[in-house]
């Protein structure tokens, strides 16, 4: 049988479910009054000699039997008296065994007319499968029932995705069903992928969570995606239900998704995803992450991305959607009683409901007991309102007041890595930085690395563990924290160079553009800290022991910096000293773009060079269309002997290059997407030859025609169209999402009343 925890929903869940029960038992429609100051009375019907019957819902899960009794004798039987009906019907959420209801009967003699109108927990269990179509109108009390959990742990891959069902599961009793969430329930059906966009700490990871396992609970696999969308590709399997979730898919740095070429990645998931009716994929980011990676991501253009097809934006939330966000954290949550009780004095959940900052977000803050340890209950009205008025002050709190001197160094690294860092390199890190702040300050800062890691993680710092176990990451348990910390270092450049250098990371570096597009660094500021660097690269050799960090910084700097003569000179000396060894397949084309930006920027001159020897090696290395666009590129600059030696031997590689990708380019870009009937191969081949002309002409090499013939006959037009017939065929045979009721907008402030009523 079936069994369901009612501690999942809060006390007004509970009296509508034991309403739509009972109206089935009774074969009546029950008055349902609104929550609130009920006088004895949840729901009210008429028997058939027209006498009023009465039915009470008591939600003392948590209670037990003892305590709902105790409350029954003091407190309901007088108003059952002052009501004057003949017939009573108790609902509880309690285990009842048949001694207890005879004494509950006993209690409320002689208004309970039958033991038979006492329902304990096992009564309602009953109900529910008997009447399942209540049970599905009931999702949260569904989902969390026993059947429903043993498929939610049957269908997941291991390691991070079952960890992650746990974590979506225990947050579900304060989860709040939302306009936004019908809409994005829509919009996943229709195409089958979602992007979740909005501001911090609006819900959207949230909301995410619970389209997943709505989709879990309906037999489909759960694939959490870590790090990168080529994991959805390794574990992506035809025919199985599957649904894929990339929280914060851009990351908190747009730049450093667009150089692993995210973008065009997640696009071709996209399409792919949505011709397979077993699959999903879900994914979240900041708005204005997002919206950089629309303007500086041609792909996101092309493929309507920024038209909103995909896109399900939570702006903003009704009333009474907060009031009951509010309502469920203080329900579900751990706060002190003398807590809550200054949140209703003078109806004061008001002000936190119509707060123009409210958001999730901050209400999880304020109703989390540790979040607000040292706050006295005095103090604790005082400490909601500044937290609603400054909220990017939220964790100054715990920042600040909780965490020491050598913690708050490594939640900084974490911040200023701008994304996950490994175990290693945050250790590498620490102690760099812990070395230089101990000298300049003359103290003793040494700490073991551990030992500091421990206060961070579970505070700011949240540990994952890759699936494979082989690697450990950390990264910032909310992305408030970093939004607090770099507000508050915005100004120390001190304080940032030595955080940056410390760190030795490429993600580091093109977080330092990520600052300065979002306006938390200025343009001085930037240019400052990147001669800072210029500098301790030349003091200290990192050429030499870190040519990788060094190549993608100055890669960076020559791709968003305008610089001043000293950084033209550190650049030009960059350049002048690369060895023809230090040229590998990794950094092929971050040198060679640095070449040829810097020879646009007249920083260098190339008739000064002899580009022989990295033209010879590089005719080995090229691996990918980006190092063609470099090398053609840099060609197109040169004049003779390189065009005459160089590019026909460029064009023969690039030919032999996407004879062998054509195919699946072509299917990933979608071009022959409109084409199912086999009379279309011509026009079709048309239509590839476009694309790769389209493709090449990024190399600025001319091809000859017969190149470009030689390319297109390496892709089976045919092939692809059959494909696209087949999936034509293709129907859903998904069920009708259960969805929730509209939310009505009238009378919002009583309803807001009857909800947080006590009584």
């Amino acid at each position: 049988m079936n069994e369901y925890d009612f501690n999942k929903i809060n006390d007004k869940d509970f009296e509508s479910l034991s309403i739509d029960l009972l109206s089935r038992v009774e074969g009546a429609r029950i008055e349902r009054f609104k929550p609130g100051k009920d006088g004895g009375v949840d729901g009210r019907f008429f028997s058939a000699d027209s006498s009023e019957v009465i039915l009470q819902c008591k939600h003392w899960a948590k209670s037990g039997f003892n305590a709902l009794l105790n409350h029954l004798k003091k407190n309901e039987f007088r108003k059952i008296q002052a009501l004057s009906i003949k017939r009573y019907i108790l609902a509880t959420s309690v285990e009842l065994s048949r001694k207890n209801k005879r004494d509950i009967s006993n209690a409320l003699s002689p208004y309970v007319v039958s033991e038979s109108d006492i329902y304990g927990k096992e009564d309602i269990e009953d109900l529910l499968a008997k009447y399942q179509d209540v049970e599905e109108r009931h999702y949260k009390l569904w989902i969390s029932s026993s059947n429903v959990l043993k498929l939610l742990l049957n269908n997941a891959i291991v390691g991070r995705s079952n960890f992650k069902i746990s974590e979506i599961s225990e947050f579900l009793p304060r989860y709040v069903f939302t306009k936004n969430h019908a809409d994005a329930r829509k919009k996943i059906e229709e195409l089958h992928s979602l992007i979740i966009t909005g501001e911090a700490g609006i819900g959207k990871s949230t909301l995410a969570d619970q389209i997943c396992l709505d989709y879990i609970a309906k037999g489909y696999e759960l694939c959490y995606l870590e790090n990168s969308i080529s994991e959805a590709e390794d574990r992506y399997e035809l025919g199985k239900k599957q649904i894929f979730y990339f929280d914060d898919f851009l990351g908190r740095n747009y730049l450093l998704a667009l150089n692993r070429h995210e973008d065009s990645q997640v696009v071709d998931f996209i399409k792919r995803v949505r011709k397979d009716k077993s699959k999903r994929f879900v994914l979240t980011s900041r708005s204005t992450i997002l919206n950089q990676g629309k303007r500086l991501s041609d792909l996101f253009r092309i493929e309507n991305i920024d038209r909103n097809e995909y896109e399900i934006a939570i702006k903003s939330i009704q009333d009474i959607e907060k009031a009951r966000i509010l309502y469920n954290h203080i329900w579900f949550g751990n706060l002190g009683e003398e807590f809550i009780d200054e949140i209703y004095i003078d109806k004061r959940y008001h002000e936190i409901i119509q707060h123009q900052n409210y958001i999730p977000r901050l209400i999880s803050f304020i109703t989390d007991a540790y979040k607000i340890s040292g706050i006295s209950k005095h103090n604790y009205w005082g400490y909601i309102l500044r937290t609603l008025e400054n909220p990017e002050d939220t964790w100054g709190h715990v920042f600040d007041n909780q965490l020491d001197e050598k913690s708050r160094m490594m939640v900084c690294l974490v911040v200023f890595n701008g994304g996950a860092i490994s175990e290693k390199d945050l250790n590498v890190a620490y102690n760099n930085l812990i070395e230089e702040t101990s000298i300049e300050k003359n103290l003793d800062l040494q700490g073991d690395f551990y030992s500091v890691l421990k206060v961070a993680v579970g505070a700011v710092i949240d540990r994952k563990m890759t699936s494979s176990g082989s690697v450990v990451n950390y990264d910032l348990f909310n992305p408030a924290v970093g939004d607090y910390v770099l507000r508050r270092y915005s100004q120390d450049i001190n304080s940032v160079f030595k955080i940056v250098s410390s760190l030795n990371t490429i993600s580091s570096i093109a977080n330092i553009n990520s600052m300065r597009n979002g306006g938390v660094f200025s343009e001085g500021f930037v240019i400052d800290l990147v001669k800072r660097m210029f500098h301790y690269f030349s003091e200290c050799g990192k050429q030499e022991s870190a040519l990788e960090y060094y190549m993608h910084f100055v890669y960076t700097v020559t791709e968003f910096i305008c610089p001043n003569e000293i950084i033209k000179q550190y650049i030009s000396k960059f350049v002048r000293d690369i060895s023809i060894n230090d040229i590998n397949e990794s950094n092929l084309y971050k040198f060679v773009t640095i070449v040829s930006r810097s020879s646009e920027a007249k920083i260098i001159k190339l008739i000064e060079f002899d580009f022989n020897p990295l033209f010879h090696k590089a005719m080995g290395m090229v691996s990918d269309h980006g190092d063609f666009v470099a090398l053609g590129d840099l060609i197109y600059r040169l004049n003779e002997p390189y065009v005459e030696n160089y590019e026909r031997k460029i064009i023969d590689m690039a030919v032999e290059y996407w004879s062998e990708i054509i195919e699946d380019d072509v299917k990933g870009s979608g071009v022959l997407d409109d084409y199912y009937d086999e009379s279309d191969d011509y026009s079709a081949s048309g239509v590839v030859w476009d694309h790769v002309t389209d493709a090449i002409s990024e190399y600025q090499i001319k091809f000859t025609d017969d190149d470009i013939e030689s390319i297109v006959d390496c892709c089976n037009v045919s092939s692809i169209i059959e494909d696209n017939r087949s999936n034509a065929r293709w129907s859903e045979d998904e069920s009708e999402y259960r969805g929730h009721s509209s939310i009505s907008v009238d009378n919002q402030y009583s309803e807001i009343d009857d909800l947080f009523a006590r009584d």
